[in-house]
């Protein structure tokens, strides 16, 4: 998988580049100055997350950035009008690894292209989203859990945004963490695992297990600081992540009549399953004994 992005990542660099491409999009985003809506699925790593975003865009019409367009950063609306006709051919994957989900058409964290939104001075956000949202036919989804860092910043750019904060169990986030940082990178005491939080100098040098639940808690508590210094709280849903593997079809509807609140009315797909058995609750312990009572007091210290 690594492998692959640091591919995808060179093939995004050269495709960004193209002029041609970029003049074809300013054309079709001339026209989209009416702000659509859009949902900013936010929260720390681990929290289920991609799941979430996947069975929305299942369930749902959502507009969303592909992998292929994603690939095209200044030119996503273009490379999806090319490609709407084959991504409405295409099943909705529910598999995953660390939010990447594979094909052309399945829905894409667009790490690059969330940067260049939010991150930087470009100045026709709005009228990209609306113009995917005309192109898709529904409001725009988005799930890039860097995004938990910028809701100021994507609130400045966005009037009409709204936020799906996704929460669980910090034990077994954690827990969900450490095993992933030791699959990808090993026992490297250097190696981190997703989103750095603000604090990232400071926690950098805790142990193991501080690290991974400090790394829950700040980004929590970030979310909460910019929801509060933006006065977003009605703008902001919380989702927990138990409650939607126990009963998705419950939370759905909760999510449904929220945005519907906010002015964001979906139109769920006829043909949208009644059940999803991807979906199952993560409350396994996998840490051995001596691990697992070392990570239980260590959430217990900083949450209490």
């Amino acid at each position: 998988m690594m492998a692959f992005r640091r591919m995808a990542l060179a093939v995004q660099t050269a495709l960004t580049k193209s002029v041609v491409l970029q003049k074809l999009e300013l054309k079709l985003i001339r026209d989209c100055q009416t702000e659509a809506n859009s949902v900013f699925i936010v929260g720390a790593p681990r929290t289920g997350t991609t799941i979430l975003y996947q069975v929305l865009l299942n369930d749902y019409h959502f507009a969303y950035l592909t992998n292929i367009a994603s690939l095209f950063v200044r030119s996503p609306v273009t490379i999806t009008r090319i490609t709407e006709a084959f991504r409405k051919r295409t099943l909705m994957r529910f598999t995953s690894e660390y939010g990447y989900v594979k094909g052309f058409f399945s829905p894409s964290e667009a790490g690059a292209t969330m940067r260049c939104w939010f991150d930087s001075e470009c100045n026709h956000v709005a009228a990209t989203i609306s113009a995917l949202s005309v192109t898709m036919q529904g409001p725009f989804l988005c799930k890039n859990l860097y995004n938990s860092q910028r809701i100021l910043k994507i609130r400045e750019k966005l009037s009409k945004a709204i936020f799906l904060w996704v929460i669980r169990d910090p034990l077994y986030t954690a827990q969900s963490i450490i095993l992933a940082r030791r699959k990808l990178y090993g026992n490297e005491e250097e190696s981190w695992f997703s989103v750095r939080p603000k604090n990232f100098e400071q926690i950098k040098v805790l142990t193991e297990y501080e690290q991974a639940v400090y790394q829950i808690k700040n980004i929590d508590d970030s979310i909460a600081e910019e929801i509060a210094l933006s006065g977003l709280n009605e703008k902001v849903l919380r989702v927990d992540y138990d409650e939607f593997c126990d009963n998705h079809r419950k939370v759905l509807g909760k999510i449904e009549a929220f945005l519907g609140k906010n002015g964001c009315s979906i139109v769920r797909k006829p043909d949208a399953p009644e059940s999803a058995p991807e979906i199952s609750l993560s409350r396994k312990r996998i840490l051995g004994d001596e691990e697992w009572k070392k990570l239980r007091a260590t959430v217990k210290s900083i949450y209490t």
